[in-house]
C-alpha cells in the first residue's frame, strides 16, 4: 500500500504539472499497468 500510496502522490504532483485530469492519469496509469502485465 506504501508503493501505491506514494505513486498516488507523484500522479498528484504529475497532474498538477502538467494540467491533466485526474481521470486521464488513472486510466493511462491502468493501460500501463495492463501492458505490463499482459508482456
Amino acid at each position: 500500500f506504501k508503493v501505491h500510496h506514494s505513486l498516488f502522490e507523484q500522479l498528484e504532483q504529475l497532474a498538477e504539472t502538467q494540467k491533466v485530469s485526474r481521470s486521464e492519469l488513472i486510466e493511462s496509469l491502468l493501460i500501463e499497468s495492463l501492458a505490463a502485465h499482459i508482456k
